[in-house]
């Protein structure tokens, strides 16, 4: 597996993606896994999951959690998956889970690329945790105003 970092080539207009190895002990942290949550897989984002990470993810029968418009793709990479609802508080794990639609932009970007869902995490005497996908802060923004005051 890779993480992958975008960066942009000499054109303005074109983009590649560099595949650079993981950190030496990337295997200590990946026996401690034990769920994946993916905000978006699709439409310009084949990036986000590759080849290895899926291998990866099947042979260890780890659960998948997606949204409902990815969960068909991912059910052909032949993972364990497990659809959430737009809306809706889930459970999950001990918890609850509620994924919240995030976009990418406005205008031309906005139309061409597919856009996530974060997550937001409640577990039982743990702090909340809100899993940003796409560019998350306009929503936040749309929804709750300028946070800065």
């Amino acid at each position: 597996m890779c993480r992958r970092i975008s960066s942009t080539t000499a054109s303005p207009h074109s983009s590649r993606i560099i595949a650079n190895p993981l950190p030496s002990d990337t295997n200590q942290y990946l026996q401690g896994i034990t769920h994946c949550l993916i905000t978006h897989c699709q439409k310009g984002h084949f990036d986000h999951l590759d080849r290895a990470a899926v291998k990866w993810l099947r042979s260890q029968d780890i659960p998948i959690f997606c949204m409902q418009a990815d969960a068909a793709y991912l059910q052909r990479k032949s993972l364990k998956i497990n659809a959430l609802k737009e809306g809706e508080e889930q459970a999950f794990l001990n918890g609850r889970i509620t994924p919240i639609p995030c976009i990418h932009g406005r205008g031309l970007v906005g139309r061409m690329m597919a856009h996530g869902h974060g997550f937001f995490i409640a577990l039982p005497d743990e702090p909340s945790l809100y899993i940003a996908g796409g560019n998350a802060g306009i929503v936040i923004r749309d929804r709750c105003g300028d946070l800065d005051r």
